[in-house]
């Protein structure tokens, strides 16, 4: 309602309503183009989800001939401000500063563990794994998988790489996944 309210002369075919999913699928430009639902990104325990949100944005504004409008209720998050205006400089330095502070790709090394197998000896097999990897601080991922840390300066550390490579028949290895989840 708020934008038939700004724009009461509209047709409704001369705007579109963005989502993440439909971007890729897009060729045409619009007179207006409004992102919705952005914000459901921001809860993602991802570590690239800022990185999408500004492509989004970025993406969805490269869309619209004149009005382009983002729904968001994180106003004072610089990410939408800096992806309206296609600040990419200003993002990437904020989003590397972030990432060394969290030990996240491209300051440290990401190596993502995921137990694929279920039930009793799975279990057994976790645990296993798990007390093998213990001085690496694995941390819980999702139920099936665990994450560690290791900085960039002390890769490849080859005592980590001897504990993995047995393991890599009963358990899947991911250096620096596209998704932690």
């Amino acid at each position: 309602s708020q934008i038939k309210s700004a724009y009461p002369n509209l047709p409704p075919e001369q705007f579109v309503f963005v989502t993440e999913a439909m971007l890729s699928q897009i060729t045409s430009r619009f007179d207006t183009v409004v992102v919705v639902y952005i914000d459901n990104l921001l809860a993602l325990p991802e570590f690239r989800v800022r990185e999408r949100i500004f492509r989004s944005i970025v993406v969805a504004r490269n869309l619209a001939k004149n009005d382009f409008l983002v729904q968001t209720r994180h106003l004072e998050d610089p990410i939408f401000e800096q992806a309206i205006k296609g600040e990419v400089e200003v993002f990437n330095a904020e989003e590397l500063k972030s990432r060394e502070r969290f030990g996240y790709p491209p300051a440290a090394h990401i190596i993502k563990i995921s137990f694929v197998d279920s039930g009793p000896k799975a279990n057994i097999l976790k645990e296993q794994v798990l007390r093998e990897l213990e001085m690496w601080k694995p941390l819980p991922a999702t139920p099936n998988s665990v994450i560690i840390r290791q900085p960039i300066s002390n890769w490849p550390s080859m005592e980590l790489v001897r504990v993995l490579m047995p393991l890599r028949e009963s358990v899947k290895v991911e250096l620096d996944p596209e998704s932690i989840m």
